[in-house]
């Protein structure tokens, strides 16, 4: 399984919305924001490099997911794994946008504490996923 090791972030509007176990490293702020600013050209990769970490990014219409992984990570299992994330959103909000994340910010961490534990991406059922949600929800 790929291995979560520095960040996972939900950009919208240019402001961080949903922001998990971030750890930087000396210089890594500057790269972070090369990033979204390379994120708006379309036609650019989705990764980007600084010193011995990458940088995995996505765009879902105006949701930007950014991870943060070590250099010997696997890019396209940690694109699987956010557009997974994305999937599992869509299915509990239904076509996620940043209004669901910032008025449920506590079931969108939620959601990715079930997926990744200690770094390591440990769920990938979106139905396991969502079913201590869905018992909260019923018991609210």
């Amino acid at each position: 399984m790929p291995r979560k090791d520095r960040a996972t972030e939900l950009v919208c509007g240019g402001v961080w919305r949903l922001v998990a176990w971030i750890v930087l490293c000396c210089g890594m702020n500057d790269r972070v924001d090369r990033a979204v600013a390379i994120m708006w050209m379309e036609d650019e990769c989705s990764f980007v490099e600084h010193r011995n970490y990458k940088i995995v990014y996505r765009r879902y219409a105006s949701l930007f997911f950014l991870v943060g992984v070590d250099n010997d990570e696997n890019e396209l299992a940690i694109l699987e794994f956010i557009h997974l994330l994305v999937e599992t959103m869509d299915r509990h909000f239904g076509n996620v946008c940043e209004l669901d994340i910032m008025f449920h910010l506590e079931k969108a961490h939620f959601m990715l504490e079930e997926m990744v534990m200690n770094g390591c991406i440990v769920e990938t059922s979106k139905t396991n996923v969502l079913a201590p949600i869905q018992l909260m929800d019923k018991a609210s």
